[in-house]
């Protein structure tokens, strides 16, 4: 079967268009072996792309330990990006079904390697503060929690304390030169990736609720933009924004 490699800022994945519904999609060994770094391709993720009846695609997203999962924001602005590469969409604007809905993938940039995606989320409307943070569902359950010093701050030995205590995706934040920088520890992963487009939109939003700020959000796989409306104590209008690769493509047995 053909898979495709993409990744966004750092975040990768591995796709399959799976029109036919082949991919024994319940094996989870097998998905779990496929995003192996040193048994298999290697990924934080993987995707099928299957048909709807309604829009260009439904997109099924994996942790890479095989499970299936909610909401990726990265993975859902690669598969926007490969579903214009392989032609199921025709144009630059991309509709699918995901975890938690139907969304819109819009193409800013565009190269034969590379694109800027604008992926619009569904609303935020509620979230809770705790001690250790404020925890907020963009997709997928993320705790964002403000630390100093991030580039040396252990993000493995607290991300895995606080994803156990939580069952979420941690994301540790920290205001530098204008920027919100951000390293996330992903469940499902149970490692730090590069970047979270979930986790993005989460730390962008829990930081304007906290500072009334909005601010450009840098990981350390890229940078992103989160677009937002905020009335009437509901995040409306969102929209996150970074960069798409495609890596290379090949052949698997399943």
């Amino acid at each position: 079967m053909k898979f495709y490699k993409y990744h966004g800022a750092g975040n990768d994945f591995i796709i399959i268009e799976d029109f036919s519904m082949k991919f024994p999609q319940d094996d989870v060994e097998k998905i779990a072996h496929l995003c192996n770094r040193r048994l298999g391709i290697g990924a934080d993720g993987f995707m099928l792309l299957r048909p709807s009846g309604q829009v260009d695609f439904k997109l099924l997203y994996f942790n890479a330990d095989g499970h299936l999962a909610s909401l990726c924001g990265n993975g859902s602005r690669c598969a926007a990006a490969m579903a214009f590469d392989i032609g199921i969409s025709k144009t630059y604007r991309i509709s699918f079904e995901a975890f938690d809905g139907l969304h819109i993938a819009e193409i800013l940039e565009n190269t034969k390697q590379d694109k800027i995606i604008k992926l619009k989320m569904n609303d935020v409307l509620q979230w809770k503060v705790f001690e250790s943070g404020l925890f907020l569902d963009t997709g997928s359950p993320h705790l964002v929690v403000e630390v100093q010093d991030i580039e040396d701050y252990d993000v493995y030995k607290n991300g895995k304390r606080l994803r156990t205590d939580f069952n979420a995706n941690i994301n540790f934040i920290e205001e530098k030169s204008g920027q919100l920088h951000i390293r996330t520890f992903e469940r499902g992963v149970e490692d730090e990736t590069l970047s979270c487009g979930t986790g993005v939109t989460a730390a962008a939003l829990a930081y304007s609720l906290q500072y009334q700020k909005h601010l450009p959000v840098f990981a350390r796989g890229g940078d992103f933009k989160v677009d937002f409306v905020f009335e009437n104590k509901k995040f409306t209008q969102i929209y996150l924004t970074g960069p798409t690769r495609f890596v290379f493509e090949g052949s698997c047995v399943y």
